[in-house]
């Protein structure tokens, strides 16, 4: 019933009866004839052929949100409050959707799976000012805490279940939107504070390196562990 549905939401599909083990070692295919897919691969973009779009889905299926966002919110002229409701509802819809598209891939949060990625951009769209230029910051800011995931981002993203799959990107989501209000109003602070913190990221990961050369364990890539974190550090 509704109640064991809700418990699914929170819980690894691997723990669920009739459910998949998440496997970093094979890539399922994706059926965008499945409704439940073709929705959660945000309309069949993350699953975009080509090189350079199969190792960015995330990225790829973020695009169609910012088109989502200026439909409304633009061309429509609908409302701040109206765009916060639909926020909320993409979010709810979003536990279904996402939940029965891992079901039918066979893998938890695969990378193909990116209808969390349209409802952190809208979180993020909405501290954006009017303007499409703001819309495509908001997009670039969005991807950096999505695919970088820095604290607190990182907390929510190594718990298991759909909930947190949604909720990490939503945190990301409103991180991003902060930060462009912040350029919005000083960007030259702004600027300077997210300069300091990709120094610090640098800064750590050279140190992680070193202590991981020392120790002969292998270091994944910035290309690889920014294209695929899980299967990166793993």
């Amino acid at each position: 019933g509704i109640e064991k549905l809700w418990h699914s939401f929170h819980a690894p599909i691997d723990t669920r009866e009739g459910g998949y083990r998440m496997s970093t070692f094979r890539k399922p295919r994706v059926s965008l004839r499945n409704p439940w897919q073709w929705l959660a691969t945000s309309f069949g973009a993350s699953c975009t052929p080509g090189k350079i779009p199969r190792k960015i889905p995330g990225t790829m299926g973020t695009i169609p949100a910012i088109g989502l966002w200026w439909l409304m919110a633009v061309a429509l002229s609908w409302s701040t409050e109206a765009m916060i409701w639909t926020t909320a509802l993409l979010f709810i819809l979003g536990l279904p959707i996402v939940h029965y598209a891992s079901d039918g891939i066979g893998v938890y949060d695969d990378g193909r799976i990116t209808w969390d990625e349209i409802v952190g951009y809208f979180c993020a769209a909405l501290f954006a000012p009017s303007g499409f230029g703001w819309l495509l910051l908001a997009f670039v800011l969005f991807r950096y805490f999505d695919m970088l995931k820095p604290w607190p981002v990182n907390r929510f993203d190594i718990r298991h279940g759909v909930f947190w799959v949604m909720v990490d990107d939503v945190i990301g989501g409103v991180l991003a939107g902060l930060l462009l209000w912040w350029f919005a109003t000083e960007w030259r602070i702004a600027l300077t504070a997210l300069g300091g913190h990709l120094t610090l990221m640098l800064l750590g990961r050279l140190i992680l390196r070193y202590d991981r050369k020392q120790r002969g364990i292998p270091f994944p890539s910035i290309g690889k562990a920014l294209g695929n974190p899980q299967s990166a550090w793993e």
